[in-house]
């Protein structure tokens, strides 16, 4: 597995003075060890241990970064999608020092699964609700009309049993992109859609 890109959100935030950084965490290439990321069987899965160890590499990354004389430690903004999105979730749980702000494109696990759609949605909204139990950061969660992986109905389960524990996630549901809605992070075609949203929610972070 080669290093992530994401060339259209990296220059997003490089032209707004961030130093952008994107770790590859355990068990993904030539990382070294084993997965950690596991959520064991369909029919019981662990979303909850499995975010958190998610989160864990990158917070890793982030205590790492926070080091350094040409970062900004009180300044981080945590952004992924996919699984990254269900790991920074889970980040926001642990409210790690100097993160002022998560972003969360299409968040979630145990999505298309052959046959069967997203494996044990209900899962995924308690998880999110178990997050959203100690989460204080403020978050934005931006999620797609046509996302196959996590459909509209599901997301907006996950973000009210995440608000209603006592998170702090502003949804910003957009309309379909392309033909997989859970691609608008990643595809540079996207970048109209989502950018505005972002901007928005980085003013005074």
């Amino acid at each position: 597995m080669q290093r992530p890109r994401f060339s259209t959100i990296s220059s997003f935030f490089v032209s707004r003075g961030y130093v952008v950084v994107m770790p590859l965490r355990r068990g993904y290439g030539a990382t070294g060890g084993r997965w950690a990321e596991e959520y064991g069987p369909c029919g019981n899965p662990d979303y909850a241990g499995a975010g958190l160890q998610t989160a864990a590499d990158i917070k890793a990354t982030v205590d790492y970064m926070r080091t350094q004389p040409f970062v900004a430690p009180d300044r981080t903004i945590v952004a992924g999608q996919s699984a990254g999105g269900w790991g920074t979730l889970a980040l926001s749980s642990l409210n790690p020092p100097g993160v002022p702000g998560m972003i969360d494109f299409a968040g979630g696990r145990g999505g298309h699964q052959p046959g069967v759609g997203n494996c044990t949605p209900n899962a995924l909204v308690q998880a999110s609700g178990k997050y959203g139990a100690t989460a204080r950061v403020p978050l934005l969660w931006i999620s797609s009309e046509n996302d196959t992986y996590f459909e509209p109905g599901l997301v907006a389960r996950m973000v009210e049993a995440y608000n209603r524990a006592g998170g702090q996630a502003i949804h910003r549901p957009v309309g379909p992109f392309g033909k997989e809605g859970h691609n608008l992070a990643s595809s540079e075609s996207g970048a109209p859609i989502w950018q505005p949203l972002v901007a928005d929610f980085l003013k005074g972070k």
